[in-house]
């Protein structure tokens, strides 16, 4: 009906202050794109955490709206204190327009583009589109972009300025003009990527990026990515693919 519509718009407009509010003086750092995102939040948390910087985050990968506001709500105490001043939020494709103004992002991670959700996104030529319309409004902006990834470069060139690359060979890294081997514990070659990717946004967030790579010796993946546990004396490998692109990538690691 009429009335609950204007409800719903009353509820996103009293929501959008609140997270404009728990988010101010938090240093926000976002990463969207296609797969990867989950990993590449949790690497970058990790190795924050690591060299000293607490941070919150998302981890559960409620990316859509509600769910980023969540994650800034439990930031703040009862006051309405900030606990943490440095957030990593990863966010869902067609949101990123709706949070790029409140949050303020310092650094924007772009994975990797590729056909997803067709229904939703269309394809990947037109997900470069929504991106290269909601990054207008994000002048002030770093741009972590996947120098391998056809569609994240083209839309580094698009976007023109403020656009840093990431690019792997093998198990090395060339992040910043410099090269790193990266722990054996991460062998998968997306995974390598998604390393890469998170060791370019402490770059330019301006911390030491050696020391924390050290860090990653001891990273843990998130639910369901290469998630190893044991059940009943059985070892159990976890893994989740939503489009054809993560399924491949999965099949030729396995």
């Amino acid at each position: 009906t009429i009335q609950k519509k204007i409800q719903l718009a009353h509820e996103k407009i009293n929501l959008s202050e609140k997270i404009k509010n728990d988010a101010k003086n938090v240093n926000t750092v976002l990463v969207v794109g296609t797969n990867g995102k989950t990993t590449v939040s949790r690497f970058i948390s990790h190795m924050l955490e690591g060299i000293g910087i607490h941070n919150f985050s998302n981890r559960s990968g409620a990316n859509m709206y509600n769910g980023i506001a969540t994650a800034y709500g439990l930031n703040c105490t009862f006051f309405g204190r900030k606990k943490k001043k440095t957030a990593i939020i990863e966010c869902d494709e067609l949101y990123v327009n709706q949070v790029i103004e409140i949050l303020k992002p310092s650094v924007i991670v772009v994975t990797n583009i590729a056909d997803d959700q067709t229904y939703r996104l269309g394809n990947a030529a037109n997900t470069v589109k929504i991106f290269l319309k909601d990054f207008k409004n994000a002048q002030q902006t770093a741009f972590c972009l996947n120098k391998d990834n056809t569609y994240a470069a083209e839309l580094g060139n698009e976007i023109g300025q403020n656009c840093y690359y990431y690019s792997v060979c093998g198990n090395t890294i060339l992040v910043a003009g410099k090269r790193f081997v990266i722990p054996d514990n991460i062998r998968e070659d997306y995974n390598i990527e998604n390393t890469a990717a998170a060791c370019l946004c402490i770059d330019l967030l301006g911390y030491s990026l050696e020391k924390a790579i050290e860090t990653l010796n001891t990273v843990k993946f998130p639910f369901g990515r290469m998630e190893r546990f044991c059940v009943e004396r059985t070892n159990v490998l976890l893994v989740l693919a939503k489009n054809a692109v993560s399924t491949n990538a999965v099949i030729s690691a396995l």
